[in-house]
Order: structure tokens, then sequence, then C-alpha cells
């Protein structure tokens, strides 16, 4: 899934072991003849904050509500383990802000949280580093009690 949108400078690339390494935290949405659409994860960093991570579908099916139900989901796993807040880096800050996510300064982000997006991102090609280094990204956060 992550693989045929590798070309979408939106989303960070992951390695296929980062990906195992982290597969409880992803939700896929499947058809019905169990052709994987998209998917999603939440990763926790705290026990106050998580981050929406790796939101994709396939090119060929966007558009068509997966990604929403994908974002939903989401929180909802979010809110079942007791989270209360959501965050998330994106360059499409207007399809976050449908779900309630309003733009934060990263500086409300905890330092291990900020370390460890730096450490993400130097591990992309330099071509990606250029949106996350110069600002091009909008972080974001969503809060979940109320």
């Amino acid at each position: 899934m992550l693989h045929a949108n590798r070309d979408d400078p939106s989303l960070y690339l992951r390695t296929p072991a980062d990906v195992r390494r982290h597969l409880d935290e992803f939700l896929v949405a499947r058809d019905a003849t169990g052709r994987v659409l998209g998917c999603a994860a939440v990763h926790r960093d705290s026990e106050a904050l998580a981050e929406l991570l790796s939101v994709a579908v396939l090119p060929d099916t966007q558009g068509s509500g997966i990604g929403a139900r994908l974002v939903e989901a989401c929180t909802a796993r979010a809110r079942a383990q007791g989270i209360p807040r959501l965050w998330l880096a994106t360059l499409k800050p207007s399809y976050f802000a449908r779900f309630g996510y309003r733009p934060i300064s990263p500086w409300r982000l905890p330092p291990a949280v900020i370390l460890g997006l730096l450490r993400l991102i130097v591990r992309q090609p330099r071509d990606r580093w250029r949106n996350a280094l110069l600002g091009r990204e909008v972080f974001m956060m969503r809060d979940l009690d109320g």
C-alpha cells in the first residue's frame, strides 16, 4: 500500500522492516475480494498523545471515502485506548481539517517526538527533506475528549 504511494511527497517512506515492526499499529481497508485498498496507523507517543500516520489509499481508489473511514477508525482506536490527543504532520492540511485537526506549532510536541520525527526525516531520500525542514509540513492536532 505504502509502496503504491511512494511518489506522494506527503508520505514518509517506510522500510518493510519498519512496517513489520509496527504492524499492530496499522489498520487496513480491503475490498470484498481481500485486495488492500488503504492503510493508516496510530502510534502512541505517551499516555496523552499519539500520532496518526501513513494514511494511504491506492491511487485508483482515492476519492471514494476509504481514507476518511481509515482516519475515523484510527480515531476510534485511539479513543478506545484512552488517548486524549492525536497529532500529525501533513502537506494536506485541508483534508485533515475536515476531521477536526487544527494547526499547531511543532514545538507543542514533546522533545522525544520531535527527535523521532527528525530521525525519520533523515532516513528519507534527500529530495523529501525539503518539505519537512523548510516548514512546508503543517503540524496538526485533534483533541479526542469531549
